[in-house]
């Protein structure tokens, strides 16, 4: 698992990795359902993270999400990414690494980088797979979607945000922006 990197607790990480010279880490539906697995039983069991949205891509992976436990991001990732290479290795009868290095990480320090944040999770399947729906119309920073760019966004099989939430910068009926999503 390598040295434990120092990740604060109890603020906001966008956290991400991709495959090795970008190739596919996902090839098919059990493999994305098997990486969750994995997050959901570790996380489950230890407690490391609460995750607020997650995208998970061909051949990378977005996620917002903040330590509960004192380098709970380090841990989770340390545990998931080797597991998931050998599963996939063994499953493709490949070898070497999969991951571009070990996941990647920053601090979301401010509120307006959280909600640019979850607009660039939010909108990630559109901009690869669907570019073509991809307004280009931003006003301070926001990203507006039109109806089939949200519709194609919400629809998206592989990815995970509260409930209540209906795209980029969506507030609940109270006022309240955001909540935690929790294994």
């Amino acid at each position: 698992m390598g040295e434990i990197r120092s990740i604060d607790t109890n603020e906001y990480h966008h956290i991400y990795s991709r495959g090795v010279n970008k190739c596919n880490i996902f090839l098919n539906n059990t493999d994305y359902l098997k990486f969750m697995s994995l997050i959901e039983k570790i996380n489950r069991k230890e407690g490391f993270v609460s995750i607020f949205c997650y995208t998970l891509m061909s051949n990378h992976i977005h996620f917002l999400m903040k330590g509960l436990v004192e380098n709970g991001i380090s841990l989770l990732m340390g545990r998931v990414l080797p597991v998931y290479a050998r599963y996939f290795n063994r499953k493709y009868k490949r070898s070497g690494s999969l991951f571009a290095g070990r996941f990647k990480n920053k601090i979301v320090d401010n509120d307006n980088y959280f909600e640019h944040l979850v607009g660039y999770i939010w909108n990630n399947p559109v901009k690869i797979i669907k570019p073509e729906y991809l307004s280009k119309e931003l006003l301070n920073g926001q990203i507006f979607l039109t109806q089939e760019e949200k519709s194609f966004a919400k629809n998206y099989r592989y990815k995970y945000f509260p409930e209540n939430y209906n795209g980029p910068y969506y507030k609940t009926s109270s006022g309240q922006k955001f909540q935690d999503f929790d294994f």
